[in-house]
């Protein structure tokens, strides 16, 4: 079997990767750079090639059975979602398993989500062997926060108060890796959560409890958050992630317990819990911290 992860070298990729090891399987990612396989798994090939110009990748796709397939978020993501389902169709694969996003009531408010409905469609609608995964919010969107976490006390996520049922990447890895790899999943749509909805003074708690120090929560102010915490995304990027923060400060996203035994039934367990996330993460910064200091 062969799989190429499309758009895919960033966190959720390579864990998707890393849970696909050891199953024999000819594996690559499509990138721009072999720069951006730092993470990827040392077996793991680059392929080269433009997301943002799907028309040639033909000869790339052709030579893999399925997809996993991230488009990357901005004002040009639904056009290029759909450009890259056309194109793995054309070029004779036979399975795509896409990476989308929940589809609440007031998806259509942001649109990030509105772009991953459309995506959705074409994947649906291609005559492939299909299945979309609609992963909650990240544990693991708080690794780029570790200078304002360990460093400054501060929690800076406008994650609210109504409660969101985060979710592990490995926990959606694994799902991907059974969905690319197993039987039962053609024509599914998992939504992917964690077992606890969490608001942003509990998730800074969690932090203060494994950190041993004082950790903040920032508050809910999302234009704050976009000036200051989404300075590094561009404008139309940094635009969508603040709507979709203010809607889900007014909704949450809470799992659904049907939703979350069908993940235990995939993965063989109950769903990782943030507390075990971020015990497992502060021994790590902790120890760089304490490695940093000793070599000063």
């Amino acid at each position: 079997m062969s799989i190429l992860l499309v758009g895919g070298t960033g966190i959720i990729g390579c864990a998707v990767a890393h849970a696909l090891l050891g199953r024999g399987i000819e594996l690559a990612a499509l990138t721009r750079s072999r720069d951006n396989m730092s993470g990827m798994p040392f077996s793991v090939s680059a392929r080269l090639g433009d997301l943002s110009r799907p028309d040639s990748l033909n000869d790339t796709l052709a030579d893999f059975e399925s997809v996993f397939l991230v488009t990357p978020e901005g004002p040009d993501e639904a056009a290029m979602g759909v450009g890259l389902v056309k194109a793995i169709k054309q070029a004779g694969c036979k399975q795509v398993v896409y990476l989308s996003a929940p589809a609440p009531a007031w998806g259509n408010e942001v649109p990030m989500l509105a772009a991953k409905r459309t995506v959705e469609d074409a994947v649906r609608d291609s005559g492939l062997r299909w299945t979309i995964l609609r992963p909650n919010h990240l544990f693991q969107n708080d690794l780029a926060c570790r200078d304002a976490i360990a460093g400054r006390g501060i929690y800076p996520l406008p994650l609210g108060d109504a409660g969101i049922s985060r979710v592990d990447v490995r926990d959606v890895a694994e799902v991907a890796a059974a969905a690319l790899t197993g039987t039962g999943h053609n024509g599914k749509t998992y939504r992917l959560d964690g077992p606890d909805p969490l608001t942003g003074r509990e998730v800074a708690a969690a932090w203060k409890r494994h950190m041993g120090r004082s950790v903040v929560y920032a508050g809910d102010d999302v234009s704050a958050w976009a000036a200051q915490g989404a300075g590094d995304l561009p404008a139309e990027v940094a635009s969508a992630q603040a709507e979709y923060y203010r809607q889900l400060q007014r909704h949450g996203l809470h799992a659904d317990p049907a939703d979350l035994k069908i993940m235990q039934e995939i993965v063989g367990r109950s769903a990782r819990s943030f507390e075990g996330f971020a015990a497992q993460v502060s021994h790590t910064w902790q120890q760089v911290a304490r490695e940093v200091a000793a070599g000063a």
